[in-house]
């Protein structure tokens, strides 16, 4: 059996961990959604906004995840926010805020994928997540999304 996710194809060895990995960061989309992204809004909001809006939006996100559960969005952010995009986006912003004086903000920014990693962690995990449901529920009936 293969999995073919945005152009990438799995096959038997690699679809257990990628199920895992895309559910694990479902659970926690909003925080792990930001990882690219959350440093650069820092230029336009001071930390602390950002913190109680990824709250809010961790607030809304638990009681609609699984209803909404998408593999092709967590595959996306995934490739957004991989480490080999994230951690050179957010190095080159915590430089600029350096440079700018904004030394709070640079650490922030630098230490975004800590953090990021942390907050993910306080979120309740879903005792059967949707979204491993519906990428195994593929694999097992032969779609290809």
């Amino acid at each position: 059996m293969q999995l073919h996710l945005l152009g990438i194809t799995y096959n038997d060895d690699e679809i257990p961990r990628v199920v895992q990995l895309r559910t694990l960061e479902w659970d926690a989309f909003p925080v792990f959604a930001t990882r690219s992204f959350a440093p650069i809004a820092l230029f336009w909001i001071p930390w602390w906004q950002l913190m109680i809006a990824l709250v809010a939006l961790s607030v809304v996100w638990c009681p609609i995840r699984n209803r909404i559960a998408s593999a092709r969005v967590s595959a996306f952010a995934a490739l957004l926010n991989m480490a080999l995009v994230a951690v050179p986006a957010n190095i080159i912003v915590g430089v600029i805020f350096f440079f700018l004086g904004r030394v709070l903000e640079g650490c922030v920014a630098l230490g975004w994928n800590l953090i990021a990693t942390v907050l993910s962690f306080a979120y309740p995990p879903s005792k059967e997540s949707a979204l491993q449901n519906r990428i195994l529920s593929k694999v097992e009936g032969g779609f290809i999304e």
